[in-house]
């Protein structure tokens, strides 16, 4: 029995010594920043508040997605239920950074039935103002 408690204590010392040197990682300041980015649009999808969402959209981009206001004439008779952005993959380059998305949304239309839709981006993030905003997307449009 006093061999298996020295070899128990042992085993016990080395664990704790093993674990010791183990720290949790850095924080990559672009997954936070695209994380950020991404948690916010979802919220004012969801929000289905239309002028709000400008702002996650570079001012070059402003103009090109300004089909918003045909979508909100189009989808006017469309609740957006829910909606959710799942960042993935991220790239850096030349101050750009390339996000790949997966999206799914539900709907309801004006009969209250659901429609479910899901897809993968390419988003292009540039630096604007201290925050990365939509420059480009590429792929499904999740809105």
């Amino acid at each position: 029995m006093n061999s298996c408690r020295r070899f128990l204590i042992a085993a016990v010392v080395m664990l704790l010594a093993a674990c010791a040197g183990l720290q949790p990682a850095p924080a990559d300041p672009a997954r936070a920043a695209v994380d950020r980015l991404f948690s916010r649009l979802q919220q004012d999808l969801r929000a289905d508040n239309w002028s709000r969402i400008d702002w996650a959209f570079s001012p070059d981009a402003r103009d090109m997605y300004s089909i918003r206001n045909s979508r909100e004439e189009r989808w006017v008779d469309f609740q957006t239920v829910d909606v959710n952005l799942m960042p993935g993959r991220i790239l850096e380059r030349d101050g750009l950074i390339n996000v790949q998305v997966r999206w799914n949304r539900a709907v309801r239309n004006r009969n209250g039935q659901f429609i479910k839709s899901n897809g993968t981006a390419e988003v292009i993030l540039e630096k604007y103002r201290n925050e990365y905003r939509i420059r480009q997307i590429l792929g499904d449009r999740f809105f």
